[in-house]
């Protein structure tokens, strides 16, 4: 049975996990963080394969020759990008054969680009599935080491330790007068201990404990720091159950802080958790929230970017499924503007897949009718990694062009057949 958003389990303070994505992995993808983020998938990539999906052995030599490529690209000013053809030069002197001839190679680089042409046979020095691979881990950590975050203070500093938090925890759960009188020792703290490892878990008990006249004040102490509180890794737990517990009028004031820098924090690895409860919680049903709405449409200026990132690309999943129509029509026609490519890059091929099912009729047919206007290239997304998803969402949206892929598929069935994507589309069909 397939895990629908809505249903979660829970993992502990602030580790509700929402199934989201029950399909492939990306490189990197926040259920991978410590801190168990929301969106595991079931299927993860091969890693270390070639294009035919056969493993690739490395030597000693070509892994230590691998790591130095790293560390040296990984603060680059150029981000390769996960299906490019291109490598850097410094690509060819990784993972090459001992006796492998590097100004050979250079020479042949250099016509090729001289040609204006990208062939993968040009280069023999590594292979392109490993170029792909190495480009997606420096492009990891560039956005790793771009992005701020609020560090905890050091543990000989913290105000709650974790014996403190225990104690602290069972007064919480004790209820009564007990419980009220815990709740009024965290008063003038509450920031502090927000930003700490176990403050923030006794934060967030307090805030499923207390009555609302209670909740509201220790939120008073949140307010006007909601983009630090964001950005650390213990903070932004606490303000997603602040956006979970409490009223949406209680809580505007999220999304009214996080509007300067709302497209910064969609690509946070923290701030995306925060903007995902806000998109559940105050974008649909009868308690929508103007703030929010806003704060969406401000963020969908720069759906180009965000498609492509690998922590926004959730946020977008989520507006696709509870954001408003002219929400939706944002992302629909963003997708339309450079269909093929977003169905063939690793994060966008995801949102594509959620915007065929969640569109409007009209947009679903306009994004299938994109895909299928060259049935060859529709052929060649079938044998693609990432392309083969949306083939499979065509087939299964509820248009009249699912059975003319189907149809299309089935009479180059040899050919589909041919690639191990395509075999499992043809399979599933």
């Amino acid at each position: 049975m397939v895990m629908t958003p809505s249903q979660t389990t829970s993992t502990g303070y602030g580790h509700d996990t929402a199934q989201v994505s029950p399909r492939r992995a990306t490189e990197w993808s926040p259920e991978t963080d410590n801190l168990k983020f929301n969106y595991p998938c079931s299927e993860e990539r091969p890693r270390n394969t070639n294009n035919l999906g056969e493993p690739v052995h490395f030597t000693a030599k070509t892994q230590q020759d691998e790591q130095c490529y790293l560390e040296q690209d990984a603060f680059s000013d150029s981000c390769i990008d996960a299906f490019s053809d291109y490598a850097v030069e410094s690509d060819e002197q990784g993972l090459t054969c001992w006796d492998f001839d590097i100004h050979a190679a250079l020479e042949i680089r250099a016509k090729r680009d001289l040609n204006g042409y990208a062939s993968s046979d040009a280069s023999t020095a590594v292979s392109r599935s490993a170029r792909r691979r190495r480009g997606r881990r420096a492009a990891k950590a560039k956005a790793k080491g771009s992005e701020v975050i609020a560090e905890s203070p050091p543990n000989d500093q913290l105000l709650v330790s974790e014996e403190m938090k225990g104690e602290l925890t069972q007064h919480l759960e004790a209820g009564g007068d007990m419980m009220h009188r815990a709740v009024s020792k965290l008063t003038g703290s509450v920031l502090r201990m927000s930003l700490e490892p176990f403050g923030c878990r006794v934060v967030q008990s307090a805030l499923s404990v207390a009555s609302m006249a209670e909740k509201d004040a220790l939120v008073a102490e949140l307010r006007g720091h909601v983009s630090l509180l964001t950005s650390s890794p213990h903070g932004n737990f606490v303000i997603q159950k602040v956006i979970e517990l409490l009223p949406v009028i209680s809580t505007s004031f999220v999304a009214e802080e996080l509007a300067t820098s709302v497209t910064e924090m969609a690509q946070h690895r923290f701030g995306c958790r925060v903007l995902s409860r806000l998109i559940e919680h105050h974008l649909s049903g009868e308690t929508a929230n103007p703030s929010a709405n806003d704060l969406i449409d401000k963020l969908l200026l720069d759906v180009d970017q965000l498609i492509r990132h690998n922590f926004a690309r959730h946020v977008l999943e989520l507006i696709l499924e509870h954001g408003t129509k002219p929400h939706k029509q944002a992302i629909a026609s963003a997708i339309q503007g450079n269909i093929f490519y977003y169905a063939k890059n690793r994060c966008a091929s995801y949102v594509l897949e959620k915007a065929i099912t969640f569109c409007s009729t009209p947009d679903c047919i306009a994004i299938a009718s994109g895909l299928m206007t060259d049935p060859e290239r529709f052929l060649m997304l079938a044998m693609h990694e990432c392309g083969m998803h949306v083939v499979k969402a065509v087939i299964e949206s509820r248009t009249e062009l699912a059975q003319r892929a189907r149809e299309l598929l089935l009479a180059e069935a040899a050919r589909v057949q041919s690639s191990k994507y395509g075999k499992r589309v043809l399979e599933e069909m």
